[in-house]
């Protein structure tokens, strides 16, 4: 059975091991935190480049939706346009009314139709037919068409938010110092 002093003497190079890998995480960090410095600028650069695009393929489609009838929508070099359903938002007059209707015609699904605080729950009243949300005095505005422009794959914008995001910390400090 090993003792005290052996298991200290175990831990010490435990311990100095795991220093090294924080030191050598630490120094991973800041590379990738110059790395992204120096690369933002440029990013930002194509960013605002790729959103100037956008915004001319936007109004082109805004200009020309005779060409985005059937079907509404197409895809030209992975980039989807044309037109599409919005997703609508719920409206109402007042959430005591929707409490009450809610309550009576839908008294199984309150506890996630209706918030604690005593709020219909927009997300769950979402999910209900249009018939049921009349029911409860809901209206759904904003369903027209809206425009569609937009990559098939998501990736990259993702890629390009959370960079945007991890960045922000860095641009901090320069701001305070200029």
């Amino acid at each position: 059975m090993p003792t005290l002093t052996e298991i200290s003497e175990l831990a010490r190079p435990y311990a100095e091991t795991r220093a090294e890998l924080a030191d050598k995480i630490c120094a991973l960090e800041q590379e990738l935190m110059d790395v992204r410095r120096r690369r933002l600028p440029e990013i930002r650069r194509a960013l605002a480049k790729a959103q100037t695009r956008r915004d001319r393929l936007v109004t082109a489609i805004e200009l020309s939706p005779g060409l985005f009838e059937k079907p509404r929508t197409q895809v030209f070099h992975g980039i989807r346009c044309g037109f599409q359903k919005a997703r609508g938002l719920l409206s109402w007059d007042s959430e005591e009314s929707v409490i009450k209707l809610i309550r009576r015609h839908f008294p199984d699904q309150a506890a996630t139709l209706i918030r604690t605080t005593e709020k219909p729950v927009r997300a769950a009243l979402q999910q209900l037919p249009a018939a049921d949300l009349k029911k409860l005095g809901v209206q759904v505005v904003d369903t027209g068409d809206e425009i569609v422009a937009r990559p098939m794959d998501g990736e990259l914008d993702k890629l390009v938010d959370r960079l945007l995001q991890a960045t922000e910390a860095l641009d901090q400090p320069e701001r305070a110092e200029g």
